[in-house]
């Protein structure tokens, strides 16, 4: 699989980004990931050395290299090292976990934080580049609101109107189960991971038009 990663994470995006340069396209946007560093990182700043430990994230931050040695004064580039996206129509845990909140009304107390983007403030924060490019060549888009999987299913209760119980002893299961590293996709859930938040602030960069509960409530209200 190796090869066809790096293929169409790496080698097709330069060679698009190459032959854009040519055509005398002024500015090159690259959509790389969050995944370029270590899985489960606490806290990520503009410091922090991508490690990725995935194919995915390996093809990536290859391609976030191959793309930046085109840069120059006539070819702005910016790569964007978005964080988990959610939205409409996502796909992966996001609406694994809508689903299971249709069905369960019990959950741990434990209150992460991970960061994370509405993809509608991830197409603002894009809209804004185009019109006016960062200086910076890596950027770091993220909602205004980090949160975590139990603030997530709150939400979608409470949007639904519907009675919950958070649990300590669920909280004290899973807190153990994490101590033991038993599972990455409760890892995944939660641990936290978070991208400094004055990383993520662009000077008249209001990008993030909506907050979490009213992207929950746009989810919702989409799906209807």
């Amino acid at each position: 699989m190796w090869p066809e990663y790096v293929r169409l994470n790496a080698e097709l995006p330069f060679e698009f980004a190459r032959k854009s340069k040519a055509c005398g396209v002024p500015y090159f946007v690259f959509f790389s990931t969050k995944g370029v560093y270590r899985p489960n990182t606490e806290f990520i700043d503009k410091k922090t050395v991508p490690v990725p430990q995935k194919l995915y994230g390996n093809s990536k931050l290859e391609g976030e290299k191959n793309i930046l040695t085109l840069a120059n004064e006539n070819f702005k580039i910016s790569v964007l090292r978005s964080p988990v996206v959610y939205g409409e129509g996502c796909k992966g845990n996001f609406p694994k976990l809508v689903d299971l909140s249709k069905r369960i009304h019990i959950f741990p107390r434990i209150y992460n934080k991970r960061s994370m983007i509405y993809i509608w403030n991830l197409c603002e924060f894009v809209r804004r580049l185009i019109e006016k490019p960062l200086p910076d060549p890596i950027v770091f888009p993220q909602d205004k609101d980090v949160f975590g999987v139990t603030d997530l299913m709150i939400a979608l209760w409470e949007e639904r109107k519907e009675k919950y119980y958070l649990s300590y002893l669920l909280a004290f299961i899973v807190r153990l189960l994490l101590k033991l590293n038993v599972s990455k996709k409760l890892n995944t859930m939660f641990l936290d991971t978070v991208y400094e938040n004055e990383m993520s602030s662009y000077y008249n960069y209001e990008y993030c038009v909506f907050s979490f509960r009213e992207a929950i409530k746009h989810i919702l209200s989409s799906a209807e």
